[in-house]
């Protein structure tokens, strides 16, 4: 994993003879040494590192695999990258009004890799998670309940 716009490598140690020849792929697609990304291999030292100049959000969740090929053979293996994200008010919530007595509740949308922490303000007071005000963390929001 890394963070957005961070670098990552990803980095094969292999065990062949004579010296196989390696490939890098995202998704499915051979990468080259060029642009963000950059391969290193070394024969000598039995390793290939593949290095993503700048992590995109984009590659959040791409497969990232290594081939090695020489005459006698091929193996493979692969990895999953993460991008870690800040998390991301989607939206701001909107003004709403309820008669007095009646509950607010408040669906607020977020991106971003979790955990999170909150802190939910009203009129520039923090509001705390007690009996009267309930915050509920999902995957992509929160809601926030004041009976």
């Amino acid at each position: 994993s890394a963070p957005l716009n961070g670098e990552a490598t990803f980095t094969i140690e292999f065990d062949a003879n004579p010296a196989p020849e390696v490939k890098w792929f995202r998704n499915g697609l051979e990468l080259s040494s060029s642009g963000r990304y950059r391969i290193v291999t070394r024969p000598n030292e039995s390793k290939s590192t593949l290095i993503f100049n700048e992590a995109w959000d984009s590659d959040n969740n791409s497969k990232i695999s290594c081939e090695i090929v020489n005459p006698l053979g091929r193996d493979t293996c692969e990895a999953v990258f993460h991008v870690k994200t800040p998390p991301k008010l989607t939206r701001e919530p909107e003004e709403q009004r309820v008669p007095l007595g009646d509950t607010l509740k408040v669906k607020i949308p977020i991106t971003g890799k979790g955990p999170f922490k909150f802190q939910v303000n009203k009129d520039g007071q923090s509001l705390a998670n007690d009996d009267r005000v309930r915050i509920q963390e999902f995957d992509d929001f929160i809601v926030v309940t004041i009976p």
